[in-house]
């Protein structure tokens, strides 16, 4: 980019409407990221039961307790901390991005009633 498009670029108005596309396109993109990560989630946690019952049936133990203990160990241990992990980052750029949206449109309503002001004298 050269000087003059730089220029040409900080002069041409953000609308409240572009902001408002470019909150909906991070909070889309903050709940795709939460869904992918309870998608890993969910797999790790499959797997990790199948390893569970794998090693308790070569063990000869596939039908006592022990794989049940051990599968509320995993699940328990990994799967709900991850799980709610993602849940509360998500919270936490949802409730983020909204406040700094909020604060842009009000400066925006500022200055455009700033500049209105300036017009009407």
């Amino acid at each position: 980019m050269d000087a003059n498009s730089i220029l040409q670029a900080q002069q041409t108005p953000i609308s409240s409407n572009d902001i408002v596309s470019i909150q909906n396109s991070l909070l889309d993109a903050a709940t795709q990221q939460r869904q992918a990560e309870e998608r890993a989630a969910r797999q790790a946690k499959q797997l990790s039961l199948q390893q569970i019952n794998n090693a308790n049936n070569a063990a000869g133990t596939l039908f006592s307790t022990r794989p049940t203990f051990q599968g509320a160990q995993q699940v328990a241990g990994t799967y709900i901390p991850a799980v709610t992990k993602s849940a509360i980052t998500w919270g936490k750029t949802n409730i983020s991005t909204r406040n700094t949206v909020a604060d842009a449109l009000k400066k925006i309503q500022a200055y455009n009633e700033a500049a209105n002001q300036l017009n009407a004298s």
